[in-house]
């Protein structure tokens, strides 16, 4: 111990690297461990194969509706992720499926450098920041959904979603307005991945940032952070209010296990981690 320390001290940002990049080949053993059980896309990534072709057949240009189970479902979902894979697909010849299988396990995996950073601005303790990683990188929660078919959407809003957390309170610690708008612009991509995502971001800027800012700037620095979402994300939901009126978001917030109220109360208990061994020490 004491020699891994005295390198540390005399390499600190050497000895940082090779200990993240060793938790991202043990976080990586397990993930393709995870999507060894089937050759094709997990849980929910039917629909997301099925408005990718819609997307390429309608010359990428957002179809009124998906063609999935013919069932005239509103084609509103965030495409970012539909297009970028629509294009390897058409114009790189990448196999759907093979696409499917690693596009949110590469996403995925870059989030745990991503979440070293995060856990080192909330904590300002690399220590800590580390062994935080090392439980994202090997929980199972921090990826079973994320690798998945529907994946293809969830992972690299999650991966955003902590880039632009991380950018978020290193513009509160700095005060710098370039890193301000980067959490904005990151921002923006996670939402136009994933929309739900908003919903932690939103939670997260406003409870980290009431102790850290006086009240006129904590309204200030939040409605210019929302309106700067809107903003960059328009061509994406002026589409869609444009097809199909308010109405798509609406039933977004009330799908599914998606419960304000409801998610308040897992906060505060604790018992949102889907780990038995936290549960039980709760």
């Amino acid at each position: 111990m004491s020699f891994i320390k005295n390198i540390y001290k005399r390499f600190p940002s050497i000895s940082t690297g090779i200990f993240i990049f060793v938790i991202m080949m043990l976080g990586s053993f397990l993930r393709i461990q995870y999507l060894q059980k089937t050759d094709f896309p997990l849980n929910d990534g039917g629909m997301f194969y099925t408005m990718i072709l819609d997307l390429q057949k309608n010359g990428y240009v957002l179809p009124f509706f998906t063609s999935y189970n013919q069932s005239q479902i509103p084609y509103a979902y965030p495409p970012l992720s539909f297009y970028i894979v629509g294009f390897l697909n058409q114009f790189l010849h990448i196999d759907l499926i093979t696409i499917f299988q690693t596009y949110p396990f590469f996403f995925n995996l870059f989030s745990i450098p991503a979440f070293y950073f995060l856990g080192k601005e909330i904590t300002r303790n690399y220590r800590q920041a580390l062994l935080a990683t090392a439980f994202y990188a090997i929980l199972l929660p921090g990826f079973e959904w994320l690798i998945s078919g529907g994946g293809l959407t969830r992972s690299p809003a999650q991966t955003f979603f902590i880039i632009s957390f991380c950018q978020y309170l290193a513009f509160i610690r700095t005060k710098k307005q370039s890193i301000f708008l980067l959490s904005i612009l990151t921002a923006a991509i996670m939402t136009l991945f994933h929309i739900e995502y908003c919903w932690m971001l939103v939670f997260s800027i406003l409870l980290f940032s009431v102790n850290s800012l006086s009240w006129r700037e904590y309204l200030k620095t939040n409605i210019c952070y929302l309106i700067g979402i809107g903003i960059f994300t328009a061509p994406y939901w002026a589409t869609i209010v444009n097809y199909h009126g308010l109405s798509p978001f609406l039933a977004a917030f009330s799908a599914g296990e998606f419960n304000i109220m409801n998610s308040i109360g897992r906060f505060s208990l604790l018992v949102f981690t889907q780990e038995p061994i936290s549960n039980y020490i709760n």
